[in-house]
């Protein structure tokens, strides 16, 4: 088998190895993005004048020239190795093809045209298959110049219709398992891409493997719903409505399954065993006693809602009746909205037009599409004095249990519920005794206070015994390792996984984010702290560039807090440790009264936790997004009323102070 002396890899970060040996001193970011552009444009030399314009646009043209010579200067000290390589003159640079010699980027754009000019549909699969294994991420996702964007975009769009074609296929040749891999792949790739997911359920649908399929479609719709704020289109939903309307039996997974966990999704749940173990015995329970509610709590990104889902496809496989819906944060003040969404299900379509006139009338209120099959309903006036909410309750209670026992519903984020909704599950988990009902919760308890009415509900079904809690907390390191080999796809070293652990700290949300952003590459140039924002790095104790998903779900914890509160978690992050209160009010004007009720609120929506006798931020992400919110002019104005209060407190021991340092020093 051919050695290769030089093997170089651009696609998913820089690597490059001369007789397998990794050339370490090339490390700088903007010495690799020479060096991809010389090798991706091998077939001519390049001009001087050019390579400077398009690496120092914005500098004269003197100024450019001379940070291209340095530039080289410092290269061919980097990597006297490649001399042999690089063909410099006073007006030319290019990089000779000497054997041997390999590029993935060439490797891969190789294989892609030997497929297109391949008939056997086998060889076109293998071709493909190589191809699609060779492209371990965007080129270069590190660089930012402009150069590289427009090579980078004709690659991924490459890339797309690469997987697309070898999904297909995979698909006419009946490997539809390995198809599913693929589509899978390509999902993942492009998250946005509605018609990936389309594909992805018909695969699953061509398999026998309607509860997977479902799950897709599940995923399409929050994915959709929360960063781009739209619905699946007509053709998706059309997908969906056929799946479940199927009479097919459900197909159970056919792979091997772990002892107390259901191979249920693309990626295995992670840790979670006693909670999932609960989770069964609950509904086991539920079957033979009365209804339940089981609340999923935890803090945001814990992995709530990945239990809650996976508990309902397992049930869903098994044969029984389930339902998802949700609470959203503009939704607050809009009454029964969970409850609408619960009875719009596709399972209660057809099943809501049998129930008697009398309560037809009822949900008419919050569901007027009834009107459209019973014409001659009345449309009631809207309730207004609380005499009226029995008959509702009963009739949404009645709807509910129109399509069969058991049942199991999921709602999600119910510290977002409005009052109404509450206080009508209150009155369902009482209205049948004897229902094998099962409502599966999460919420965010730190959003939740004593006066929230979901505080009131739990307080009457503890007394009841009709609730359980799952409290979930961080996973541990080896769940943490195991999680993100999983998202990443393949074994990862020792190392990666420690930094990721502590970058992370157990949450999965960060985990997974921070591997999907290529945080597992061990790319050095991805390996330094930004947010997308112009803002001033800030060293971090792990510098990984904190993903959009992240980032805007600790910027609305933040937007959640008062005024006096967020001024507290901004001087927290510019402490950039641990603190005492002393130093948080000499540090701030606040007052003792709103400083001590500041700091309450901080803890009390786990922002800040105790540390021995100190306070500290809770999590690393939460103290990098608080102080890349903060405009410059702000953050050297706390930094210097921080500073000036350690000065104050330590008067006697400045020399410890100075050595531990502040963020941004």
């Amino acid at each position: 088998m051919e050695q290769h002396t030089l093997d170089v890899h651009l696609l998913g970060g820089f690597r490059i190895t001369l007789n397998g040996q990794p050339l370490t001193s090339i490390n700088q970011s903007r010495q690799q993005s020479l060096l991809a552009y010389l090798m991706l444009h091998a077939d001519s030399a390049q001009s001087r004048q050019y390579v400077a314009f398009c690496f120092w646009p914005d500098s004269s043209e003197v100024r450019a020239y001379a940070n291209l010579r340095y530039l080289l200067h410092h290269l061919r000290r980097a990597g006297p190795t490649l001399e042999r390589y690089l063909e410099i003159t006073q007006s030319t640079l290019q990089w000779r093809q000497l054997a041997p010699f390999r590029l993935d980027v060439a490797e891969y754009k190789t294989l892609v045209t030997r497929a297109n000019e391949t008939t056997d549909s086998d060889e076109v699969c293998k071709l493909l298959i190589q191809a699609a294994n060779l492209y371990q991420g965007d080129l270069l996702p590190g660089c930012y110049e402009d150069w590289i964007i427009p090579v980078r975009e004709r690659l991924s769009q490459t890339h797309v219709q690469l997987l697309q074609v070898l999904v297909d296929q995979l698909e006419a040749q009946g490997k539809y398992q390995i198809a599913i891999d693929y589509a899978t792949r390509l999902r993942s790739y492009d998250p946005f891409r509605e018609t990936s997911y389309r594909r992805l359920m018909e695969l699953y649908e061509t398999a026998g493997d309607r509860a997977a399929a479902l799950r897709v479609y599940h995923d399409c719709l929050s994915v959709l719903e929360r960063e781009l704020g739209v619905e699946p289109g007509p053709e998706t939903r059309a997908v969906y409505e056929r799946i479940v309307n199927s009479t097919s039996s459900p197909v159970t997974v056919a792979q091997p399954v772990p002892p107390g966990i259901a191979a249920v999704s693309d990626e295995r749940l992670v840790g979670r065993r006693e909670e999932w173990q609960k989770l069964q015995n609950t509904w086991q329970a539920v079957i033979q006693d009365r209804p339940h509610l089981m609340l999923i709590r935890g803090e945001g990104g814990i992995g709530k809602t990945r239990l809650a889902e996976e508990v309902v496809i397992w049930a869903n496989q098994r044969g029984h009746l389930t339902v998802r819906t949700r609470a959203y944060p503009a939704e607050g003040q809009l009454a029964y909205a969970p409850v609408v969404g619960w009875l719009r299900a596709d399972v209660y379509r057809d099943k809501l037009r049998t129930l008697d006139r009398i309560w037809l009338v009822e949900l008419v209120r919050l569901l007027p599409e009834l009107l459209s099959a019973n014409s001659d309903l009345p449309l009631l006036t809207p309730l207004t004095d609380q005499g009226q909410r029995p008959r509702l309750f009963e009739a949404l209670a009645r709807a509910v249990f129109s399509v069969g026992l058991p049942l199991l519903v999921l709602i999600d984020d119910l510290q977002w519920a409005d009052q109404e909704t509450i206080e009508w599950l209150h009155f369902l988990l009482r209205f049948n005794p004897t229902a094998a009902l099962l409502v599966v919760g999460t919420a965010r308890m730190e959003e939740v206070d004593a006066t929230h009415p979901l505080s009131t509900l739990l307080l009457h079904l503890h007394r009841a015994a009709q609730v359980s809690e799952i409290e979930l907390k961080a996973l541990d390191a080896g769940d943490s390792a195991q999680l993100a080999q999983q998202v990443a796809g393949h074994p990862l070293d020792a190392e990666t996984i420690a930094a990721l652990y502590t970058y992370a700290e157990g949450v999965p949300l960060f985990l997974v984010e921070a591997v999907r952003a290529g945080a597992d590459t061990r790319d050095e140039d991805k390996w330094r702290w930004h947010t997308g924002r112009a803002v001033d790095p800030m060293p971090s104790p792990m510098p990984v560039p904190i993903p959009s998903r992240v980032y805007a779900m600790l910027q609305a914890r933040l937007a959640q807090l008062s005024p006096q509160a967020r001024q507290l978690a901004d001087l927290a992050a510019v402490i950039g440790q641990s603190f005492t209160v002393d130093l948080l009010a000499q540090a701030s004007d606040i007052n003792e009264t709103d400083l001590m009720s500041g700091l309450d609120e901080l803890w009390k929506r786990r922002i800040v936790g105790e540390r021995d006798a100190d306070y500290d931020i809770s999590h690393d992400r939460i103290r990098d997004v608080a102080y890349a919110e903060l405009s410059p002019i702000k953050r050297r104005t706390l930094h210097r009323r921080v500073a000036q209060a350690l000065e104050h407190g330590y008067a006697d021991d400045l020399d410890s102070i100075a050595r531990v340092g502040l963020p941004g020093e």
